[in-house]
């Protein structure tokens, strides 16, 4: 995957094109389509780089920053202040696509709502899947969870959340890059109608037999194309099908429906002014669960 520009240079609505433009392009190119961004295994297009290499570029050329929705977290972010803030992803001297250096709309009002809503996730086995730069992972274990893993594709991300984890003094279970979308020993009746459940009628999986190694799943920002909105929604369905407790975050992107039966609003947290200011003006994040 490859957008045309990074995330903080163009309105939200623009990168949404652009990556919806990617996605399609990229069908008749590889049977692994969505094994990019912020789940499944390595992409091919990403580059390896070692722990230290990643450590010394986020520390001279990120911010370390509490401007955000949950102040009670420092994040290494890529922001205005940054050198980098305008490069395009090819001049971009590390990782390809730094969705990790953001902290998008979705992810704030999740980690706000755990931060505001302890009980969630105390106590219980988290999976922030698609991390990012890590903060729902890291407000879930700040708040009691028994066992949190932060999944995500990128290498770099993986060290970035493990910095961010220990500027907070957080240890995390976990932190893998485990392709876990696509991997059937999870996913029961892989062959299930997603756009049905999309468009909210009910599907009963086959939940006869069920060991999942969560209680509660964390999903931020992921729904960002129709088609990879159908995989993530066919993958948590099947997951709170079987016991877990799926909670998503979005700013009200067209892809994702509400429907009473499948998917129900949870709350709804107002967005920052420089958290609109920054993604074209959208003002809402809305948690949602899945039923």
């Amino acid at each position: 995957m490859l957008l045309t520009r990074v995330a903080s240079r163009f309105s939200y609505r623009q990168i949404t094109q652009s990556y919806t433009h990617t996605c399609r392009r990229n069908t008749l190119q590889s049977p692994n389509l969505f094994k990019s961004y912020t789940l499944g295994t390595q992409c091919q297009s990403y580059k390896t780089y070692e722990p230290d290499e990643i450590y010394r570029f986020i520390h001279e050329n990120l911010e370390n920053t509490c401007n955000h929705m949950t102040p009670e977290i420092k994040l290494w972010l890529l922001t205005p202040k940054c050198k980098h803030y305008y490069n395009t992803p090819e001049e971009f001297p590390i990782s390809e696509d730094p969705f990790w250096a953001f902290y998008w709309p979705g992810g704030q009002a999740l980690t706000r709502f755990i931060l505001d809503n302890p009980d969630v996730v105390a106590g219980k086995r988290v999976l922030d899947l698609g991390s990012g730069c890590g903060a729902s992972a890291i407000a879930a274990k700040m708040c009691g969870a028994k066992h949190v893993v932060a999944n995500d594709i990128d290498n770099v991300a993986a060290v970035a959340i493990k910095l961010n984890a220990k500027e907070n003094r957080i240890t995390l279970d976990e932190i893998t890059t485990d392709d876990l979308l696509t991997n059937t020993d999870f996913v029961h009746n892989t062959t299930v109608d997603t756009k049905a459940c999309i468009a909210g009628r009910k599907i009963n999986y086959d939940n006869s037999v069920s060991n999942l190694p969560w209680d509660v799943i964390l999903l931020g920002d992921m729904f960002y194309d129709e088609d990879f909105c159908n995989l993530v929604c066919r993958w948590a369905h099947s997951m709170s099908d079987q016991g877990c407790q799926v909670l998503l975050a979005d700013p009200g992107r067209t892809f994702l429906q509400v429907t009473d039966d499948v998917i129900k609003q949870v709350a709804v947290i107002d967005l920052a002014q420089n958290v609109r200011d920054e993604n074209y003006g959208l003002d809402k994040g809305y948690i949602l669960q899945f039923f």
